[in-house]
């Protein structure tokens, strides 16, 4: 348990370092959004289905997630969403 706790510290203490480099209105929609959904703010979609609430994305939405490099959100449950290739190795 305790190199669990050790490891909890660490992981906060680099989030707290990271969160200096992200601006304030994007940092204030994550904590909004991972507040709401159980710890959740960022999910991955594959095959036009959110990760996050297992529910499909419109069609030109997913388009735009694999080409866009906007910040995109679910319509269902509105988490900030990536493109995943699950076919290609990470």
């Amino acid at each position: 348990m305790n190199t669990i706790d050790a490891d909890i510290v660490d992981w906060e203490k680099k989030r707290i370092n990271l969160q200096k480099n992200v601006s304030d209105d994007l940092l204030a929609r994550y904590e909004k959004i991972r507040n709401r959904n159980k710890g959740v703010g960022v999910i991955s979609v594959w095959k036009a289905v959110c990760n996050g609430c297992h529910m499909n994305i419109p069609p030109q939405l997913y388009n735009e997630l694999q080409k866009s490099n906007e910040l995109l959100s679910c319509p269902n449950c509105s988490r900030i969403i990536y493109f995943q290739d699950m076919e290609k190795p990470a």
